[in-house]
C-alpha cells in the first residue's frame, strides 16, 4: 500500500527508492535500515502521512516510559498521577523533575530494525533498573546521589523507608547528611562495596550496554529524505563572481515545493553515533509501515554544481587527498556545499538557524548536482529573500560569511560544529567533507568580501 502518487509531475515514490539505493551504498552504518524500507517499498508495504494533529503521551509502547518522576533532593520516585496530584513537589519540599531512564549505546553495528509498537521498550525506565524493587518494604527504592560531581555514575539505592529496620541498610554521610543506603543488590549482598550502585542490562540485546541518563530530545533523532520541484514561472537568476565559486554554475531564487519525509528515528544515548543507534520505525498491526511527511510551498535557492567540477573534486578527494571513497562522493560533495550556505544563511537574516532547511538532488547518471536551501515555513519566512539584493545580486555579507567558513578553526577531519554542523541537518551532520569547499570555493578570491 503506497499512497502518495505522482504529484505536479514529481514522482515521489521514484525519487525516494533512488535515494534510499544510493544511501544504502553511501550509509554503511544505515544500510539496515535502507534494505528493511527498500523490501517494503518492493510489496507496496508504506503508506505516507502528512499529519495534521498530533497527539502527545508520557508512554508509547516499544519506544519509551516517562510516567516517573524523581526528587533530587531525597531521591523518591513518584508515578505521574501521584507527581501530578502533589503539584511536582515531593515530601520533603523538593521539586520532582523526570526520572533517569537508560538508554542503549551500541558495541557494534546495529544489524535490524526496530519496529514499533512492540512489547520491548528501547529505552528503560526506572521501574526496569535492577534491583530497584525493596521487597522488603514492596516499595520502589529510592535513588540518590552521593558525589555532586558525578551526577550519574554515583547514584545509589536508598532505603525506601528510614524508620524500618534491614539487615541491608547502612548509614552514610553525603554533604552532612545521613542516608540509609541500600546494599541489597540483584539478589546478593554488595556489602564488599558497601552500596547498591544503580546498574541496568540490555534485556536480548547482547551488543549494545545501558547508559542511565535523564530524559532529553537529544534520545531521538529524525532521519529524514527531503524531495523538491520548481513551482511558478516567477524565479531570480541571482548574479555572483563566478571567479569567486567556480564550482557553481548557477544560483536561483525560486518557489518551491517541498517533501520533508521522516524515514525512522534513530534512538540511543546522547551524543551517540549513527552507528550506536537503532533505527525506529513505525508498524502498524496490518503490517503497513508509515513514514510521516510533511509539503509546503516556500521560497528556496537553487545552487547547480559544476558537473566537471564535481567529478574533479570526487577523483582529487580520494586520488591526492587520501579520503576513502565515502567520503568524497557526489552527494558528500553536495552536501557539504549545503552546509556552507545553510550554516551562514541564519546570520544575515536574524532567524534561527530552524527557519532554513536543505535538500539535494544527485543524479550523476544525468549529470545533476543540486542545492537547495529554504524557508523552513509555508509560503516562506522572508529568510531566503534576504540574502538577495533587490537587484539579484547575492548579499556581501553573505559572501563574506561563506569566505570565513571555508577553513574549520579547529582544523577538523571532516567536519564539526565549528564549521559545518547545524541543528537543521535532514541527515543529522553526516556526509560531510570540508576539504571538498575549496575546490568548489576559491580561498584566495572569495576572501576579498570581509563583514
Amino acid at each position: 500500500m503506497i499512497t502518495m502518487q505522482n504529484i505536479n509531475n514529481i514522482n515521489l515514490i521514484g525519487e525516494l527508492i533512488r535515494e534510499l539505493k544510493k544511501l544504502r551504498n553511501e550509509m554503511t552504518p544505515l544500510a539496515p535500515l535502507f534494505d528493511y524500507l527498500l523490501e517494503e517499498f518492493s510489496k507496496k508495504n508504506i503508506k505516507v502521512i502528512i499529519p495534521r494533529r498530533i497527539n502527545v503521551s508520557l508512554k508509547f509502547d516499544g519506544m519509551i516510559n516517562l510516567e516517573y518522576f524523581w526528587c533530587p533532593v531525597c531521591g523518591r520516585i513518584y508515578r505521574y498521577d501521584a507527581a501530578l496530584g502533589r503539584n511536582f513537589v515531593c515530601a520533603c519540599g523538593g521539586r520532582l523533575v523526570q526520572a533517569y531512564i537508560a538508554a542503549p549505546h551500541y558495541i557494534t553495528d546495529v544489524s535490524s530494525t526496530h519496529r514499533i509498537p512492540s512489547k520491548e521498550d528501547i529505552f528503560h525506565s526506572v521501574e526496569k533498573f535492577v534491583g530497584i524493587w525493596c521487597s522488603n518494604v514492596k516499595k520502589i527504592k529510592r535513588i540518590v546521589r552521593i558525589n555532586p560531581e558525578r551526577p550519574v555514575s554515583s547514584l545509589v539505592y536508598a532505603c525506601p523507608d528510614e524508620a524500618r529496620s534491614c539487615n541491608f541498610k547502612s548509614i552514610i554521610n553525603v554533604g552532612g547528611k545521613s542516608i540509609p543506603i541500600c546494599r541489597y543488590e540483584s539478589g546478593r549482598d554488595a556489602s564488599l562495596r558497601g552500596k547498591a550502585y544503580v546498574v541496568v542490562r540490555p534485556q536480548r540485546r547482547s551488543n549494545s550496554v545501558m547508559k542511565i541518563v535523564p530524559p532529553s530530545e537529544a534520545l531521538t533523532k529524525p532521519f529524514s529524505i527531503t524531495l523538491y520541484k520548481q513551482v511558478g514561472e516567477d524565479k531570480v537568476d541571482v548574479e555572483f563572481e563566478h571567479e569567486c565559486m567556480p564550482g557553481i554554475s548557477s544560483i536561483t531564487f525560486t518557489k518551491v515545493r517541498v517533501y520533508q519525509l521522516t524515514l525512522a528515528l534513530l534512538a540511543g544515548a546522547p551524543y551517540a553515533s549513527k552507528g550506536d543507534r537503532v533505527p525506529v520505525v513505525v508498524r502498524r498491526e496490518d503490517g503497513v509501515v508509515e513514514i510521516l511527511g510533511r509539503k509546503m510551498e516556500t521560497d528556496g535557492l537553487i545552487i547547480k554544481l559544476d558537473p566537471e567540477k564535481v567529478t574533479e573534486v570526487s577523483e582529487t578527494l580520494t586520488a591526492a587527498m587520501g579520503f576513502d571513497e565515502s567520503e568524497s562522493t557526489p552527494t558528500v560533495i553536495c552536501h557539504t556545499i549545503a552546509h556552507l550556505f545553510l550554516t551562514t544563511a541564519p546570520i544575515v537574516a536574524g532567524l534561527s538557524e530552524h527557519e532554513f532547511g536543505e535538500a539535494l538532488r544527485v543524479d550523476p547518471d544525468q549529470e545533476i548536482y543540486e542545492v537547495l536551501i529554504y524557508d523552513n515555513s509555508p509560503g516562506g519566512i522572508g529568510g531566503i529573500k534576504s540574502l538577495v539584493e533587490e537587484n539579484g545580486e547575492i548579499k556581501m555579507d553573505y559572501l563574506a560569511l561563506i569566505a570565513r567558513r571555508v577553513e574549520c578553526p579547529r582544523s577538523c577531519r571532516l567536519a564539526c560544529k565549528a564549521c559545518l554542523f547545524t541543528p537543521n541537518c535532514m541527515w543529522l551532520n553526516y556526509s560531510l567533507n570540508r576539504f571538498a569547499i575549496r575546490f568548489i570555493v576559491d580561498p584566495e578570491k572569495i576572501a576579498k568580501y570581509v563583514v
